[in-house]
């Protein structure tokens, strides 16, 4: 077991793992919900989404068998020459990367129902994504015919995602730069995007201080890299967003919310429940009106009875009811 030289500083490095899941988990969000107030996925890029799919799911496999398999950790360890090293994958890590995966393929759903603008995945973009894919294919072949260990192919999906981080910002921020906007690329993603990747290296400094092992530092470099990587360009899409384009962006927005006219959904919800009740009052109003028929009302005093009439509106009582027929009599 791995010594550590502050408890205090154990408990830090939680807090800081779930922070990074965190802003990383809900920097998904911002985009999914953008595309669904505009019910258009115009800005944001076919390219990014093919390449972020095969990247967070070759993390997801990094994660998860480096966390789970003690066999592969056993291997981890010998390769880096270091009995006691510690695991370089969090729990948080494999949530976030189930998380990740899920979040992506819904977003690559709504390309398919809402308005596109004629956009398509460019062809660069196909040969690099099959590229990557025949990558994985012979790697999962090495590991069967037993040419290299699991950790090994593990190492090879790391570099595949440092890959695709490496370029996958390259086709938003042109097309940012070409359209002169922001819009349709959410600058919340990208803002949460920073805290994690922030969050992220400051944990591994904090372990690096209070284990006094580096390792996951060059170990980890799949986590190393992100970090930095991400956060480099989230820095550009912020210039973009905030210095270069801000004055498209305002004007778009102005424009957008002149056109708009959709209610929100509770209300939309509401109002059509109402109109039904109504519209079904007002029917029902209409045929007693067509047929002239008495409709009995009963309020909670058993001795009146009330009576709607369309030719007269009359209350009687049960007593003036019995004087009536007595004077028959």
């Amino acid at each position: 077991m791995t010594e550590v030289l502050s408890p205090v500083l154990t408990y830090f490095s939680i807090i800081l793992g779930w922070g990074y899941f965190a802003a990383w988990s809900l920097s998904f969000y911002p985009q999914v919900i953008e595309n669904w107030w505009r019910k258009s996925v115009v800005g944001l890029s076919f390219d990014f989404l093919t390449l972020n799919i095969i990247g967070h799911t070759s993390y997801l496999v990094f994660n998860s068998v480096m966390f789970w398999s003690d066999d592969v950790f056993e291997q981890y360890k010998k390769q880096h020459g270091n009995p006691n090293a510690t695991n370089p994958v969090e729990l948080n890590d494999v949530v976030f990367s189930i998380h990740a995966v899920t979040l992506t393929a819904f977003t690559i759903f709504q390309t398919m129902i809402y308005e596109r603008g004629g956009q398509t995945i460019s062809v660069l973009a196909r040969g690099i994504s099959l590229a990557l894919l025949l990558a994985i294919n012979i790697g999962v072949f090495l590991v069967l015919g037993h040419r290299i260990e699991w950790v090994n192919f593990l190492q090879e999906l790391g570099y595949i995602k440092l890959v695709i981080t490496t370029i996958k910002y390259i086709p938003p921020a042109w097309i940012n730069y070409k359209r002169k906007l922001t819009i349709g690329w959410s600058i919340g993603n990208i803002i949460l995007d920073f805290t994690g990747g922030s969050l992220s290296v400051l944990q591994m400094v904090v372990n690096g201080i209070n284990s006094g092992d580096w390792s996951p530092f060059y170990g980890d470099f799949v986590k190393t890299g992100l970090g930095f990587l991400s956060m480099g360009f989230d820095i550009i899409f912020i210039v973009q967003h905030y210095i270069l384009y801000r004055k498209n962006n305002k004007k778009y927005h102005e424009e957008l919310k002149a056109k708009q006219t959709e209610k929100p959904i509770l209300q939309v919800i509401f109002e059509s429940v109402w109109m039904k009740i109504t519209k079904r009052k007002k029917i029902e109003e209409e045929e007693h009106l067509e047929e002239g028929e008495k409709t009995p009302f009963i309020n909670g005093n058993d001795s009146a009875y009330y009576y709607y009439n369309t030719h007269e509106t009359q209350i009687t009582t049960k007593e003036s009811i019995n004087n009536s027929s007595e004077n028959q009599l």
